[in-house]
């Protein structure tokens, strides 16, 4: 690896707090954590205008070695074999659709219709029934791209009032929405159901995921309510896409495996993005891949070429040795000559490292002038 861009053994990590994503020495933990969104909207809000938490005594310290051999492909498991059933509702989810998502077949997009009745829908005009109030529907919470659902088997008939703690080890498992929430709302508009896409690794080690990247159409499985806050900053929750956006800054999105692209692929089908793309803003997508075969939604990449966003594959099988993603980011001339721009304009999405990645690529990114309010996450990745 070029000396120029070795890893710091001393990074900047955010303080071990309840709630708060966090790396700890001992067991390097993933960049996420099994808070509730109540708990990550109060937590952000406890630093929300205040100088950043982190303090040099909390300076946490890895061996130059660990990061040496770092890889930045996305955790395999994402299941809840040792928590308990996030505390959200839940509806009944039928899949509708179930096709490739990639050239070797490994990855697939399943289409979920989760039941939402519409009571005020009468013709082509929606229509609010009088003398009560309309009640939202089940997609009105996919707000923003980078929002998530847990999936889970259906209770088996009679199981509803059981007071043994149900069993969950493989059969409940997070996933980002795939589709962008204007995509969702246009499936959805004129039918008694919600229409989502996620994005399953049918080679994935997680047993739940392999199962449901085999699932028929007809098949049905429970959904919980729309979770997460989208592409939000650690350090202050008004920070996020929608201010990004707004700001005109450079949008830089690092995504690493199908769980990192699923995100970020509805970040780039969501017309604000596009808009940005094709208007004064720029957008750059840097894809951590093991191959071109493997790759996800590699019919569109042509299309957000010609909508104006830089795509950058980076493809871990190219045999040139040490960490791609890094060298494609940092390179010899730096951060900045990699995406042409100054890095202080750019808002960096990231989705699909593990733990310890994230943290490495976030120091390096705030040693090349990255603003750290400007590095957005999803909940709970």
């Amino acid at each position: 690896m070029n000396p120029a861009i070795c890893f710091d053994p001393a990074f900047i990590l955010t303080p071990t707090r309840a709630g708060i994503p966090h790396v700890l020495p001992k067991h390097l933990r993933a960049l996420r954590s099994n808070a509730t969104p109540t708990q990550h909207r109060a937590l952000s809000m406890r630093f929300a205008g205040q100088a950043s938490p982190l303090r040099p005594h909390k300076l946490y310290q890895i061996r130059k070695e660990n990061f040496a051999g770092l890889s930045c492909r996305a955790a395999q498991d994402f299941s809840l074999p040792d928590k308990k059933e996030p505390n959200v509702n839940w509806a009944i989810g039928t899949v509708v659709e179930n096709k490739p998502e990639n050239a070797s077949g490994t990855l697939r997009t399943v289409v979920i219709s989760v039941a939402d009745e519409v009571t005020y829908l009468e013709g082509v005009r929606f229509k609010a029934p009088q003398g009560r109030q309309v009640q939202p529907r089940w997609i009105d919470n996919y707000q923003l791209p980078g929002q998530s659902v847990y999936l889970r088997n259906l209770q088996p008939e009679g199981s509803e009032g059981s007071t043994e703690e149900p069993q969950i080890a493989g059969a409940i498992s997070q996933y980002p929405i795939a589709c962008s929430p204007y995509k969702a709302r246009q499936d959805s508009a004129y039918l008694d159901a919600s229409i989502i896409e996620l994005l399953v690794e049918d080679s994935a080690t997680d047993s739940f995921s392999k199962s449901l990247a085999g699932l028929e159409p007809g098949s049905q499985l429970e959904v919980s309510e729309v979770c997460g806050r989208g592409f939000t900053s650690l350090f202050n929750e008004k920070v996020g896409l929608n201010s990004s956006l707004e700001e005109g800054r450079h949008l830089v999105l690092i995504g690493s495996g199908a769980r990192g692209m699923a995100p970020l692929h509805a970040a780039l089908a969501w017309t604000p993005v596009l808009a940005h793309a094709g208007g004064e803003g720029k957008v750059t997508l840097f894809y951590d891949v093991e191959t071109v075969a493997e790759a996800a939604y590699l019919a569109e990449w042509d299309d957000w070429r010609a909508a104006g966003i830089r795509v950058v594959p980076v493809f871990r099988d190219e045999g040139l040795g040490g960490n791609r993603l890094i060298e494609a980011l940092f390179g010899r001339l730096g951060f900045e000559s990699a995406i042409n721009d100054d890095p202080e304009r750019c808002a960096i999405l990231i989705s699909g490292m593990t733990g310890v990645a994230s943290a490495a690529v976030t120091k390096l990114l705030i040693n090349h002038g990255v603003h750290q309010e400007q590095v957005l996450y999803c909940d709970f990745y």
